[in-house]
């Protein structure tokens, strides 16, 4: 391993060399001064209006940042909805409370950037007309997605394998296909969170050090969505579930809980999909106030391989809002 013209040797490797912004190879987007989620941190000045090409975890994260502090945002989405990893009336919700303060247009293709003197057109085509249209701001910004830095390293070199998208591929012990080189992080794909990224650290050396090793597990891997309102999901979704589970799925919404209901809060709502025998949780969805903050203790039972039984016997505070988490457990009911 070469760094800065100094050739390196260890017994063990590990790769933890992140990802970066991935940029779309769209018409005329070399030639204006785009914004991704890295250099945006260098504006000194609150932009007056944005337009962000897509609609993922960073579109919306920043989309209700700029909003927050008066920047006119449009966010311009291909898909049929925002942050498509999430259950489907998640996103439909999340677009509706976006919607009040910024523009938000799903199904939509950007086909072209160019200058428009010291703005930025974006030029897209309607999924369902073909039809073109054209927005108008100060800035654009790009974010499409993440791919990862392991083409920088030249990682080719040493025959670790990528996938098609570029990122390592690893084992369930997080190593490469060339022994005692393993990847963490957002360069193997797996799933881009920093706290995932940590846990993926801590198992990669202990497997490093000792064998047999440990396998990586992500199915208590949770995250979060800081938009407005605040997303929190942990395990499958209900579609995905299905799949392969017969389940029971539950619903309740801030409103049906004391507290929520003294918040006035009357949109936001939990989702759990729980296997029907064993009543193992599959995934838990939540949207509204404070929603990483609920969902940990489902995070926590899943982790130690507990079922829904573990939530609901445990006493919970009220009036208080984690009696969120046992309504929904509450209202479960079988989908076929």
């Amino acid at each position: 391993m070469g760094v800065n013209g100094e050739r390196l040797k260890g017994e063990k490797i590990f790769i933890a060399a992140g990802s970066r912004p991935l940029i779309p190879p769209l018409k005329g987007l070399e030639g204006v001064d785009f914004l991704t989620n890295e250099n945006l941190l260098e504006l000194r000045e609150k932009p007056e209006s944005l337009v962000i090409i897509g609609g993922g975890y960073v579109a919306v994260e920043y989309g209700h940042f700029f909003a927050a502090v008066g920047t006119k945002v449009t966010i311009l989405e291909m898909a049929d909805r925002l942050v498509l990893s999430e259950e489907a009336e998640i996103s439909a919700l999340l677009k509706q409370e976006l919607s009040r303060r910024m523009e938000v247009f799903t199904g939509v293709q950007a086909e072209e950037v160019k200058r428009n003197g010291n703005e930025v057109t974006v030029i897209v085509k309607e999924a369902k007309t073909g039809r073109k249209k054209e927005f108008t701001a100060r800035h654009v910004l790009v974010a499409v997605g993440r791919r990862s830095n392991a083409d920088l390293l030249k990682v080719d070199n040493t025959g670790v394998e990528v996938d098609k998208k570029g990122f390592i591929k690893v084992t369930d012990f997080l190593e490469t296909n060339v022994k005692n080189i393993y990847a963490v992080g957002d360069i193997n794909g797996q799933q881009m969170f920093t706290h995932v990224a940590n846990a993926e650290a801590a198992l990669a050396g202990h497997n490093a050090l000792h064998d047999p090793g440990m396998k990586m597990d992500y199915s208590a891997a949770p995250h979060a969505v800081y938009s407005h309102p605040q997303i929190a999901s942990v395990g499958l979704t209900e579609e995905n579930a299905r799949k392969s589970h017969q389940v029971l799925v539950g619903k309740a919404r801030y409103a049906d809980v004391a507290q929520g209901e003294a918040m006035m809060e009357e949109n936001g709502f939990a989702k759990a999909i729980v296997e029907a025998k064993s009543e193992k949780i599959l995934g838990f969805h939540i949207i509204g106030p404070y929603a990483p903050i609920l969902i940990q203790e489902v995070i926590n039972v899943m982790a130690a391989k507990g079922n829904s039984n573990h939530l609901q016997t445990a006493m919970h505070i009220h009036p208080a809002l984690p009696e969120l988490i046992i309504k929904t457990l509450n209202n479960l009911e079988e989908v076929k």
